[in-house]
């Protein structure tokens, strides 16, 4: 019994979205109610000879077991079964000495579907138009640039690697193979210096379009984090460089 209702415990809630701690106790309640009539039910059931006794004792859990794996798959689909929100969104506020007390800027807002999971409603209040702005947009393509330059120069990094590998680590190709660790490394830099200059320009000049200026940020985070896995990645290879 306590193995069954862990079953369907766990899992309801985490797909309760909404009701603080009235609502999934009243749940919870409800479930237990039924469980102990259940129980009762088929108890007396079985005393007066209209079931057989170990059918008795398994109907509640025969009931309750269908329905945690119903809980289950839907909190590991991160779906909800309970979700009085109709709607959800993004706020951008200027920021106050106390906290959520500045003014409202802007806000975007989507309706929430039935088919909706958590992963849907993140891409919707992800894909944001950009900051419509000639110069932070040409900001941004440099910086694409500089990401791009860094992927290929990593590139070319893993390809001196191998032919460092198939050359039985001679001095010359380690020696090749430093700089174009040191490469990938500057041009990392010139990557941040981009992605600052950029992400500047974008919160100084934004305020008209707080939203798109926010999205314009974080696809500038996005690429930084590429630049950076390539630096990262090839400073793994220096170990083979100085050995």
């Amino acid at each position: 019994a306590s193995i069954i209702l862990f079953f369907v415990g766990a899992p309801l809630g985490a797909i309760i979205r909404k009701g603080g701690f009235g609502l999934p106790m009243v749940i919870s309640l409800i479930l237990f109610l039924t469980y102990h009539f259940l129980g009762t039910f088929a108890r007396n059931a079985a005393e007066d000879g209209s079931i057989i006794a170990e059918l008795g004792s398994w109907i509640p859990n025969i009931v309750m077991f269908p329905l945690g794996l119903y809980l289950i798959w839907r909190a590991s689909s991160d779906k909800s079964i309970i979700n009085l929100d109709k709607e959800t969104g993004i706020s951008i506020m200027k920021i106050a000495e106390q906290l959520d007390t500045g003014p409202v800027c802007n806000i975007y807002k989507i309706n929430l579907e039935n088919n909706l999971n958590a992963q849907d409603v993140a891409e919707q209040l992800s894909f944001r138009e950009l900051y419509d702005n000639k110069e932070a947009r040409e900001l941004l393509k440099e910086m694409g640039v500089a990401v791009s330059e860094t992927v290929a120069a990593y590139e070319d990094t893993v390809a001196v690697l191998r032919d460092v590998t198939l050359s039985g680590y001679t001095k010359k190709g380690r020696n090749e193979l430093l700089d174009m660790i040191r490469s990938v490394n500057l041009k990392e830099h010139a990557a941040d210096l981009s992605e600052a200059a950029a992400a500047a320009f974008v919160f100084t000049n934004g305020d008209d379009q707080p939203l798109a200026a926010m999205h314009m940020y974080r696809v500038l985070q996005r690429m930084d984090d590429v630049a950076n896995a390539c630096e990262a990645a090839a400073n793994a290879f220096l170990p083979i460089v100085y050995n």
